[in-house]
């Protein structure tokens, strides 16, 4: 990996595509589900319209974890990681809002050996547009779509600096981190 103060990061110091990867468990796609499922409820309360939402970003229930490792993708949305329209990753956000501080719950869950740092949310389809904007995480992204994307949390990695920047040499970007 690049050290810090060694760019310009190259595109090439990517350890090569993330293989595919399947859904956590049982899924179920939001599209199928009633209005009144947790799911959608917690869309329709973050003012997205859950079926547009689900729709465009493929958005899918998990109600059943296929192996332990992974049941702490239960009961939650999970969120699709797309690169070159393969599937890498996914994230499980929970579908409510709680205090965080004083909950023992994640607000989102991470497939375990996800390469963040390698990714960036949607990046397939803003990074193809004419101007891009770079938010924080996936549920950010979802209402600038489709120029749109995420970084997986308030910071930057090199590599993700680095896809950024070829894209700045000819584009416009906005970056958008929350305040905190």
């Amino acid at each position: 990996l690049p050290q810090p103060g060694s760019f310009p990061v190259r595109l090439e110091d990517n350890p090569g595509d993330p293989p595919p990867v399947d859904w956590p468990g049982v899924v179920t796609p939001l599209l199928d589900l009633p209005e009144s499922h947790p799911a959608n409820v917690y869309l329709a309360g973050r003012g997205f319209e859950p079926r547009s939402t689900a729709d465009r970003w493929g958005l899918v229930w998990c109600s059943r974890a296929r192996e332990p490792r992974l049941r702490l993708a239960e009961q939650r949305i999970i969120i699709p990681v797309l690169r070159k329209g393969v599937m890498v990753g996914w994230q499980g956000r929970w579908p409510a809002e709680l205090n965080w501080k004083e909950s023992r719950l994640n607000k989102y869950q991470t497939l375990t050996g996800m390469r963040k740092r390698f990714l960036i949310y949607n990046g397939d389809v803003a990074l193809s547009r004419p101007f891009a904007i770079v938010v924080e995480g996936p549920t950010s992204a979802w209402p600038l779509w489709p120029n749109g994307c995420a970084t997986f949390g308030n910071s930057v990695s090199y590599h993700q600096l680095a896809m950024l920047g070829e894209y700045c040499k000819s584009h416009p970007l906005v970056i958008i981190m929350d305040p905190d």
